[in-house]
């Protein structure tokens, strides 16, 4: 037997909510009123329980996405500190080159250019000289008393020139205090 019922068209809202959408619609069906409501029914919990799967799902894809991004952060910022400590060490065992070349040139200025270039490869990667006058005070951070003349902290002698690399001390400046 044919009997005419009742479908209204249904939407889904942001929230997830199931909403009327349109004015009924009026169709023919041999299955009675009863069991289009029950099946009408059983679709609605299907649908609510594949929404909730589905931002279930989101949350996690939205999770793992940022566990990647923050995993790589950490790895540029690991290597560039591997770097950092890599060119740290080898400037740290060229320094008494350095120094070598600074005692010879004493006596032989024809390795002038050969320090300067020197100078000039471990400026570009950071290494700075730490300046320094005699009479300035004694700064713990960045000086070394290899000599101390009395209870001063004024600074009356350097003993060996101090280096920094990318704001961090290599070697203080050693000096003498009075």
């Amino acid at each position: 037997m044919l009997t005419k019922n009742k479908l209204k068209k249904f939407r889904i809202d942001p929230s997830g909510q199931v909403r009327n959408s349109d004015p009924e619609i009026t169709f023919e069906s041999e299955e009675d009123d009863g069991d289009c409501q029950h099946k009408l029914k059983e679709l609605k919990l299907k649908l609510k329980k594949n929404l909730k799967e589905r931002d279930d799902y989101l949350a996690g894809w939205q999770r793992a996405k940022a566990d990647l991004i923050n995993t790589q952060q950490r790895f540029e910022k690991h290597t560039q500190e591997i770097c950092a400590l890599a060119n740290f060490d080898l400037v740290k065992n060229l320094l008494p080159i350095l120094d070598s070349l600074d005692k010879i040139m004493e006596k032989d200025s024809h390795l002038k250019t050969l320090r300067e270039q020197t100078i000039s490869i471990l400026r570009s990667i950071g290494l700075q000289e730490i300046l320094v006058k005699l009479g300035d005070k004694f700064d713990h951070n960045y000086h070394e008393v290899v000599l101390s003349k009395g209870d001063g902290e004024t600074i009356t002698e350097i003993a060996q020139k101090g280096y920094v690399l990318n704001d961090k001390v290599v070697r203080p400046v050693k000096v003498i205090v009075e």
